[in-house]
């Protein structure tokens, strides 16, 4: 490291004068500029090399502008994660830090695009049916408005008090459980694992085992056991 400007003058055996005095000082007294300062990158190596100013938990002191520098590269690639501290990072750190205050009750949460903070609920129930009789089989449920990635799911049937099962159970990406009763609420059973909801009534059974979440809300697989029928109802509580 050294200038990026020239001398004025290149000196032979002669008479030193005032005005070449003056002339060299004044030269660098007005080009001593960080424009006027080489660089420390004269290679991809040399741009590239760092210096951990805290090894160890011990300070690393700079005894040049040369491990000044290095230092402070080394910090900013902590910062970003990236291998080389001139790389662009992947997320902003502008979206994470002057995030706006959100409504009452929000939760900060990425947004889907891995890109920026962004305020929401964070929680979603929504309702559905099934029809007893249908066919073992994959059913997408929608209008989560998030990618869900944990569900609490309540079933049963829109019948008499005491003539037909209930379940309660969750899922999320790595495991599912559920409690439930046999048909006309008589006997009590506990999966921990496999299913995480199931309706049943004298005729049958259908069974649900959480498949996927999804963009919107989630997907589930039906197992039919025998010749159920009916109509079931289906609450399920989902969380971002």
């Amino acid at each position: 490291m050294g200038s990026t400007f020239s001398r004025t003058k290149t000196w032979i055996a002669e008479t030193l004068t005032a005005s070449d005095l003056n002339a060299e000082f004044d030269n660098i007294l007005n080009n001593l500029t960080p424009a006027g300062l080489d660089d420390e990158s004269a290679s991809d190596v040399a741009m590239q090399a760092v210096a951990d100013p805290y090894p160890g938990s011990v300070i690393s002191k700079p005894t040049s502008l040369t491990g000044e520098l290095q230092r402070i590269r080394y910090l900013i690639n902590q910062i970003t994660g990236n291998t080389y501290w001139y790389e662009d990072p992947a997320v902003a750190m502008t979206s994470k830090l002057t995030l706006a205050l959100g409504a009452a009750n929000l939760k900060a949460f990425m947004n889907a695009a891995g890109t920026a903070a962004e305020w929401a609920n964070g929680i979603k129930a929504i309702t559905a049916s099934r029809d007893m009789a249908a066919a073992s089989g994959d059913v997408a449920y929608t209008g989560a408005g998030f990618k869900p990635s944990a569900v609490i799911a309540i079933t049963g049937m829109s019948e008499a008090w005491n003539t037909t099962g209930f379940s309660v159970g969750f899922a999320d990406a790595s495991l599912q459980a559920v409690g439930l009763t046999g048909s006309g609420g008589t006997g009590f059973y506990i999966y921990n694992s496999g299913y995480f909801g199931g309706i049943s009534i004298t005729a049958g059974t259908q069974y649900l085992t959480w498949k996927s979440f999804d963009a919107d809300g989630l997907t589930i697989t039906y197992a039919k056991v025998s010749t159920p029928t009916g109509t079931a109802r289906l609450h399920f509580i989902l969380f971002r």
